[in-house]
């Protein structure tokens, strides 16, 4: 007698089937059932070949280069989008099974390996785009061949780059069917993954620039951001580039078919994933147990960067200030993140007798964060050492008078400079917490022309190849100006710099362009109290006013820089700016060896300034001021202003004196001369 006992064969491990690796009658099946997709996207596809039959016959007879750039400019972004539309659709087609109970565990009754029925499936849903695609290049080829030109190449970029298109987009939704048993999550969580690292940079670059004093932004989480938003790399990469030989490209085609073999290993990824998903998590919203935890603070990281600083934004006005407020906005988001991604994984809001721990520890782990942030524990505002820096660039500072040297960009490589600047960054970092408070009280307690608020970007190129940036708010105060270790003074220091000042003017101007206008804005006719602008006729009166500036300019006597809006400033300044013109024109050969004319023409700007007596001086001699025609600086323009708003209130009440007297109106209601 025999206990041995016969027991049913698992079916995700039957190999009895004619081919336990692949099911042809479930790829019929699928094609038929879910035709509509497939006809959908065939149907978007055909537009690519009717549009070009249409074009064609308006445009005889169409050349090989218009019909592909033609072809080319469809193949992204509209190509981008369908294939990226589409493929969600295929994916939650064909593994819509996995999501209820009954239909998960009739198909995995079957006699067919687990791998067959993904296998089955993932090429059922890859054929729903690709049959299309290349049933539209035969057509397109066809089409192209009936006007007379076939652009072989541009057909072949443009059904490679769909094919991978899809393939990538097609992998990445299958890898996400793996992770659910929700068909409602699967588009969630396709659509927020495949732009998640774009998103966070965003929020997180926003965020940091809250906590983190002198944060600019990084480039390496900046490039991580880029590669890791595959439809902004697609975008970029299906760009239409000339040749050459007057033909196009896309641009980048080899990015393209990169991405495809990512999506092949996805595809792996995802067939690992199937061979160990659980049968009974149809219907969780995370079927993997192992990424539960990772969805559940991933979910409440998201919710504190993006609702924490929404609601900031919302309420900040009201709010005082500092970065507590926002923590506290953070915290209170973070939490509701966390509870409501913890509802959806339980299925129950009865969650938080289970679940505060872990909120806690949520809220300890955020606190710590923007403490090591807000505190500088790491050392993030630390000026690095000299003998690391081989160069930097000093730029976003706005200073007075109002001409090219406003916004000027100092690159410094001289050994002396780079170290001014770094004592500068010290006394930054130094001093952080007081400059920071500076900012919020500032605008309150102080005059205008005492104070002012500047932006200062430090760019550092390192020895090794590497660089360092950082950006600064800064209020500066005049009285600090005459204390050579404050900031204010060691950014008049930087700002006054006459041998870096002076080449802000004319470094974009080429040696060989000519100049062709030199005018004066607002000088003042006494005669008719107006403001007119004058210009130098004479190519020789244009060539001594550009060399008196020049003279000025390295003498010192020009050009010269404030931070504050003071007396000096007002005294030192005229409202006239001086403006040249300069004009280039060159001939160059295009593509086909043909000339053209390429023209160039640039404008310098310059602020007059009392102590230019050069300038001045040739003015005088030219006779574009006199007597009549003179400069007035800014402290002259406001008692000018005010003189005539006086006489003009005077004039306004004597007339309605004499009107009221006519009209016999009451003395008393007539206005009183000021």
């Amino acid at each position: 007698m025999s206990w041995e006992v016969k027991t049913m064969q698992s079916g995700t491990s039957c190999s009895k089937a004619p081919n336990p690796w692949w099911n042809a009658a479930l790829l019929r099946k699928n094609a038929t059932r879910f035709w509509p997709i497939w006809g959908a996207y065939g149907a978007a596809l055909l537009l690519m070949p009717l549009l070009l039959l249409t074009d064609g016959l308006n445009r005889r007879p169409p050349t090989v280069s218009y019909l592909s750039e033609s072809i080319l400019v469809m193949a992204c972004p509209i190509g981008l989008v369908l294939a990226a539309v589409f493929s969600i659709l295929a994916a939650m087609a064909v593994f819509s099974y996995l999501y209820n109970p009954r239909s998960v565990g009739l198909m995995h009754a079957l006699p067919i390996r687990r791998e067959g029925l993904f296998l089955t499936n993932y090429v059922s849903g890859l054929a729903f785009m690709v049959v299309p695609q290349v049933v539209v290049f035969l057509l397109t080829l066809g089409v192209s061949a009936l006007l007379g030109a076939v652009p072989v190449g541009a057909l072949i970029q443009w059904l490679l780059s769909q094919v991978c298109f899809v393939l990538f987009f097609y992998s990445f939704a299958v890898f996400c069917a793996m992770f659910t048993g929700n068909i409602l999550a699967l588009p969630v969580f396709y659509g927020v993954l495949n732009f998640l690292a774009g998103g966070l940079y965003l929020l997180l670059n926003q965020l940091l620039q809250q906590f983190v004093y002198g944060y600019y932004g990084s480039y390496i989480m900046e490039r991580a951001a880029y590669w890791l938003t595959p439809a902004l790399v697609f975008y970029r990469a299906g760009e239409v580039a000339v040749t050459g030989g007057g033909g196009y490209r896309l641009y980048g085609l080899h990015i393209i078919l990169l991405y495809a073999l990512v999506g092949l290993v996805l595809a792996g990824a995802a067939l690992a994933v199937y061979r160990r998903r659980s049968l009974e998590t149809a219907g969780d919203v995370v079927s993997v147990r192992w990424v539960r935890p990772v969805f559940k603070y991933g979910v409440a990281f998201c919710v504190a960067v993006t609702l924490g600083q929404f609601l900031y934004f919302l309420f900040g006005g009201v709010l005082p200030g500092g970065i507590w407020p926002m923590l506290c906005l953070i915290l209170l988001s973070g939490l509701i993140g966390y509870f409501a991604s913890e509802m959806l994984l339980r299925k129950s809001f009865r969650v938080f007798a289970k679940s505060w721990k872990g909120g806690l520890a949520l809220c300890l782990v955020l606190v710590g964060a923007c403490c090591v942030m807000d505190f500088d524990l790491l050392g993030f505002n630390r000026a690095p050492s000299a003998d690391r820096v081989a160069a930097v660039q000093v730029s976003g500072l706005n200073t007075w008078p109002s001409d090219d040297a406003s916004n000027a960009s100092f690159y410094l490589t001289d050994p002396e400079d780079i170290q001014a600047v770094l004592d500068l960054h010290s006394t930054i970092a130094r001093e952080r917490r007081e400059l920071q408070e500076g900012l919020i009280s500032g605008l309150n307690n102080y005059e205008y022309g005492e104070y002012n608020q500047e932006r200062l970007y430090l760019y550092y190129e390192m020895a090794d190849g590497t660089s360092l940036s950082r950006r600064y708010e800064l209020p500066l105060y005049l009285a600090d100006l005459s204390d050579p270790e404050s900031i204010t003074a060691q950014i008049a220091a930087l700002a006054g710099r006459w041998d870096l000042v002076e080449g802000q003017y004319f470094n974009k101007i080429p040696g060989d362009a000519e100049l062709v206008e030199v005018s004066i804005d607002r000088v003042f006719d006494t005669a008719t109290a107006t403001y007119n602008s004058v210009i130098a006729d004479t190519e020789a009166d244009r060539e001594a006013l550009l060399a008196a500036v020049k003279a000025d300019l390295a003498a010192g006597r020009i050009g010269k820089r404030f931070l504050f809006e003071d007396a000096e400033r007002r005294s030192t300044c005229y409202t006239a700016n001086l403006r040249l013109i300069f004009y280039r024109s060159s001939t160059v050969l295009d593509e086909d060896g043909k000339p053209y004319d390429r023209s160039w023409d640039g404008r310098v700007e310059i602020s007059l300034q009392t102590t230019a007596t050069e300038t001045l001086r040739c003015l005088t001699e030219l006779g574009l001021i006199d007597d009549a025609h003179i400069l007035v600086t800014h402290d002259q323009d406001v008692s000018e202003y005010e003189t005539r708003a006086e006489t003009n209130a005077a004039g306004e009440a004597e007339e309605w004196v004499i009107r009221a007297a006519d009209e016999a109106l009451p003395a008393e209601a007539a206005p009183r001369t000021p």
